[in-house]
């Protein structure tokens, strides 16, 4: 009996350092749950929210209200910003101008060339290397080496591994005041051509104040990106922009304004390559 009863007050004493510690474990679970995917997605879905960057070679003030704006205002690609914007802190290139509701917009993880100097050629080689296409009929092939042609290792192509900002589609290159990839002026059906480049979803519900005197500032915040930290914990997503990423780089590069007009032929040659070597280019 006295056994039975030095056992059954261990057994209690057991018990109740498992009820003490029962806290304590509960805090260790949330602890372990706090690194999880989870709840690093919120992390980053509430540093969406607000916009808060340090400028310099900036002048002059303007409002943005999505995709509108006003004011006169210049941001110069020269130097790099620093702050907190898409989500991400660090030092990344921005750029851009506002004349009264027409501008610029550029926030990206490669430097801003406003020459585009690249560009330019690109547009004529290809032009001149379709023509020759057309001249000797769709069956002709192109050998990619010759002057005329566009080759494989003149194209910009960036496989650094991008930044998280990137990869949750916060980064872009826009003009206002329609939030497209191209600019307004160049196509005559704006709001009925289907190959136009808008905005994503979240850049059309911004609210961000730009101003600076050479040393200049940006700040701002986002109604549209504050609903989405809201309806996060539910595991929506509005803005596709949670982890795992798994963005579709092929539609990415055929979609790229800079790649639309080169010749199927060398879309082709480009995919077959980099398929070949295993991974998609990432775009500047």
């Amino acid at each position: 009996m006295r056994g039975l009863r030095i056992g059954a007050v261990s057994g209690w004493r057991c018990a109740r350092r498992a009820l003490k510690a029962a806290p304590g474990l509960l805090l260790l679970s949330g602890l372990i749950h706090c690194s999880t995917p989870y709840l690093k997605n919120r992390l980053h879905d509430a540093a969406d929210i607000v916009t808060i960057e340090g400028q310099r070679d900036s002048y002059g003030a303007a409002l943005h209200a999505g995709p509108l704006a006003l004011g006169v205002a210049w941001k110069s690609q020269q130097y790099q910003a620093i702050g907190l914007r898409g989500g991400e802190w660090g030092a990344y290139n921005s750029a851009g101008f506002t004349a009264l509701a027409f501008g610029s917009d550029y926030f990206t993880e490669q430097p801003v060339d406003f020459n585009q100097e690249w560009k330019s050629k690109l547009q004529k080689s290809t032009v001149d290397t379709h023509e020759s296409v057309l001249e000797r009929g769709a069956g002709a092939s192109i050998n990619l080496t010759t002057n005329n042609a566009i080759g494989l290792e003149t194209l910009p192509i960036d496989t650094a591994e991008p930044s998280l900002a990137r990869q949750r589609g916060k980064t872009y290159r826009l003009r206002l005041p329609f939030g497209t990839v191209q600019p307004a002026y160049t196509s005559k059906t704006l709001l009925k051509d289907d190959k136009i480049e808008w905005a994503p979803a979240w850049f059309y519900t911004r609210l961000e104040l730009q101003a600076g005197a050479w040393l200049g500032f940006r700040a701002g915040f986002n109604v549209g990106e504050l609903l989405d930290f809201l309806v996060g914990w539910t595991t929506v997503d509005l803005y596709n922009d949670d982890a795992p990423y798994e963005p579709d780089l092929e539609e990415r590069f055929l979609n790229d304004p800079r790649f639309k007009n080169l010749p199927p032929h060398i879309k082709a040659a480009l995919l077959e390559q980099i398929r070949k070597n295993g991974s998609l280019p990432v775009l500047p």
